[in-house]
């Protein structure tokens, strides 16, 4: 519930409320290509695989990341973009010494 500052019910915020701003947050509302990268547990390395999207002249629409739960010292980082085709979004992230393309496909 949402309640001003004499406690008074002004309206309530739902589930679906919450998981409608999750797809907001995450980018879900506008067509783009959701990335899975690997990358190691090192400073720097998500700077590096932002930079190269930026310095390719593409957008980020949303951003991710959990700790890789079978080897800790990686975190998988899940990267919303859009401005470009997939072939040079591939090789572009195929040259990421160090850094692993896990997944590559069209999100709406």
């Amino acid at each position: 519930m949402v309640m001003d500052k004499d406690n008074v019910v002004v309206g309530i915020i739902t589930e679906t409320d919450l998981l409608i701003e999750l797809q907001n947050l995450l980018g879900a509302n506008s067509q783009g290509w959701r990335v899975t990268m690997r990358v190691p547990d090192k400073r720097g390395e998500f700077m590096r695989l932002t930079n190269a999207i930026m310095d390719a002249g593409w957008s980020i629409m949303a951003l991710g990341s959990l700790k890789n739960p079978k080897a800790e010292q990686f975190w998988d980082v899940l990267v919303k973009v859009r401005g470009c085709e997939k072939e040079e979004l591939e090789q572009m992230l195929a040259g990421l010494e160090g850094q692993k393309l896990v997944d590559l496909r069209v999100a709406l």
